[in-house]
């Protein structure tokens, strides 16, 4: 695992997705290291006895080892592999991993004027802060991607870090109800419908219809989606669309006309204004810097 962190100007550009990324790394930390490794700026280096305070959000994964957390609210707890420690701005914290075993640690840093209700609709709070969410490639590849762009600094890479960081939150709210999740006829109606809409990405669906395929009210079935989900049905199937033409893009050589073509968007025209307006970059900008 290479260890990389990297800084990042903030304030440059607007934010399109209401969220800016300052800071992401990795780290493998031998048992008996000091902690934390590397050069950091000032205000982010501490000692474990003496903590410190964030102004911005930080979302660290452990995916090896254990260590200790401690923080104003929580208090002192112990951390084991597949934990996520999330620390909010203003809340006094302190973490280290233990001496004897060390840990991996992934993470990413990030503000703006969406970046607390995102997180609010994660779940995630200072009384939430420790989530036993689990070992997860699909966690660990988007911190990769996000240290990828830090790394290269690409063209459109403060869009692309933001939309990961976006990624990154709604998977952590859907493992989380993954966990507590009751199986209710409702519960089961919406895990059915986002099935259905990812194995038919290419379908026009009504979806009064749908709700009615799983025996449920369309009004009461909208509702508890986008509770559950964060996204209007239809929302959650341009979303499943766009998650498939991301593929596409970085996967094949097929022209943007043809991926709009085989999703069924009605330009591809259309097509690209949407995706840059869930994205914040073109698809051809994306495909560059896949």
């Amino acid at each position: 695992m290479e260890t990389f962190h990297r800084y990042l100007p903030t304030g440059l550009t607007q934010l399109p997705l209401g969220l800016e990324v300052s800071a992401c790394g990795s780290s493998r930390i031998e048992s008996g290291k000091h902690y934390p490794v590397g050069t950091h700026p000032q205000e982010y280096t501490f000692q474990y006895n003496n903590g410190r305070t964030l102004n911005c959000f930080q979302l660290i994964y452990i995916t090896a080892g254990r260590g200790q957390f401690s923080s104003a609210q929580l208090g002192t707890h112990q951390i084991e592999t597949g934990t996520l420690i999330a620390l909010l701005p203003g809340e006094w914290h302190s973490y280290q991993p233990d001496p004897d075993c060390g840990w991996d640690e992934h993470w990413i840093e990030f503000s703006g004027t969406q970046a607390a209700t995102l997180v609010a609709h994660a779940g995630i709070t200072t009384e939430t802060a420790l989530i036993s969410i689990g070992l997860h490639e699909q966690l660990i590849r988007i911190y990769q991607l996000c240290c990828q762009a830090a790394q290269q600094l690409y063209a459109g890479h403060p869009s692309v870090m933001a939309a990961l960081t976006i990624e990154l939150l709604a998977q952590i709210h859907a493992l989380r109800q993954d966990n507590t999740a009751e199986s209710t006829p409702i519960a089961e109606a919406i895990r059915s419908a986002c099935c259905y809409m990812n194995d038919h990405i290419t379908d026009a669906i009504d979806m009064e219809q749908l709700a009615q395929r799983f025996g449920v009210g369309y009004t009461w079935f909208r509702r508890q989606f986008k509770t559950s989900t964060g996204l209007s049905p239809a929302q959650y199937h341009i979303h499943c669309r766009l998650a498939r033409a991301r593929e596409l893009l970085s996967t094949t050589e097929y022209t943007v006309e043809h991926i709009a073509q085989m999703l069924g968007f009605a330009s591809s025209h259309y097509f690209s204004r949407l995706f840059k307006e869930k994205q914040g970059i073109t698809p051809g900008a994306y495909r560059q810097h896949r």
